[in-house]
């Protein structure tokens, strides 16, 4: 049988609400490696049912380039830590909370394919794993833009 975005969600809730209930013996590490997993999954699911979000940089579209990397627009760093800080409210498992992480996890999911070149500018401005600091800026124009990386780098998607 295969994966399903509500069953993945329900997992990962379970992960967290397991890490919190057992710190003695569950490190923050053992949840991320597990949440880590479960969020990169989350995308086969909506891969078969053609919900994938994909763009590709203005270079790659143009063909340029060669080889390709496809990048998470928000590294997968940022959305686990975002789901770790979530309210205890929020990690019990039911099902608005896991309607709640698949929508989260929808919107957050974004893969856009870019030049190997691209991905070097990204990893050479530190964004490898973090976004610019605008992005939890509610002022900035680019708060919570999940192509904020690119934008700051210059890269057109």
């Amino acid at each position: 049988m295969p994966l399903t975005t509500t069953g993945i969600a329900i997992q990962i809730l379970a992960s967290i609400r397991a890490h919190r209930e057992n710190l003695e013996n569950c490190t923050t590490n053992d949840c991320k490696v597990v949440v880590n997993y479960l969020i990169r999954k989350f995308s086969e699911p909506l891969g078969r049912v053609n919900e994938s979000q994909v763009k590709m940089s203005a270079s790659v579209a143009a063909g340029e380039g060669g080889n390709t990397v496809r990048d998470h627009a928000v590294p997968v760093i940022i959305l686990l830590e975002e789901l770790l800080q979530w309210p205890d409210t929020h990690v019990k498992v039911t099902l608005e909370n896991a309607s709640r992480v698949e929508e989260f996890l929808r919107k957050s999911l974004l893969i856009v394919e870019v030049t190997r070149n691209e991905d070097l500018v990204l990893c050479n401005r530190g964004y490898q794993r973090a976004m610019p600091p605008c992005w939890s800026n509610s002022d900035h124009a680019w708060f919570q833009d999940p192509l904020a990386r690119y934008k700051e780098c210059g890269i057109e998607v």
